[in-house]
């Protein structure tokens, strides 16, 4: 069974956070991944502590997924530091390039990637349209997967 590691920058019982992750599952099941059935998602969160943030990546790397989504430069922070050679799929960073987790949009390099801009946001917040939704998430998870040869496209 595969296995994802979603980290998120807000306490485990925040209602954002809780969107988040809901939205997440939701269009995971839509591409054919189904949470217990083949595939096992893992949470941690870690609000606003870098500390914090290192210990849950490192909590989450330790569970060897195929696969970690992150939220926030902060996330991709920790994650980097500990995920070794793990793919990082991640959104609402805003200067990617900058953070120096990307190479570059065209050719992100390494084991970083990610959804960008205005539909992953709105994906990730649950409010996207449904055609836009589904494709983010293909970006965000299954674009970033298919270098690694970690997790196969489902094709419907």
């Amino acid at each position: 069974m595969r296995r994802i590691g979603v980290l998120e920058p807000l306490a485990a019982n925040d209602p954002e956070g809780q969107q988040r992750v809901s939205s997440l599952v939701r269009q995971l099941q839509g591409l054919g991944w189904t949470d217990g059935r083949n595939v096992r998602i893992d949470y941690g969160s870690a609000p606003g502590d870098a500390s914090r943030m290192r210990a849950e990546a490192a909590k989450l790397v330790s569970l060897k997924p195929d696969l970690i989504v992150g939220a926030s430069t902060p996330v991709v922070t920790a994650l980097r530091a500990e995920a070794g050679t793990i793919p990082i799929s991640f959104v609402q960073v805003v200067d990617p390039v900058g953070a120096g987790f990307v190479t570059s949009f065209a050719r992100p390099g390494g084991n970083v990637t990610a959804a960008t801009g205005r539909d992953s946001t709105k994906m990730l917040n649950g409010s996207a349209q449904e055609g836009t939704s589904a494709h983010s998430i293909e970006i965000a998870v299954i674009s970033a997967t298919c270098d690694a040869g970690t997790i196969e496209r489902r094709n419907r």
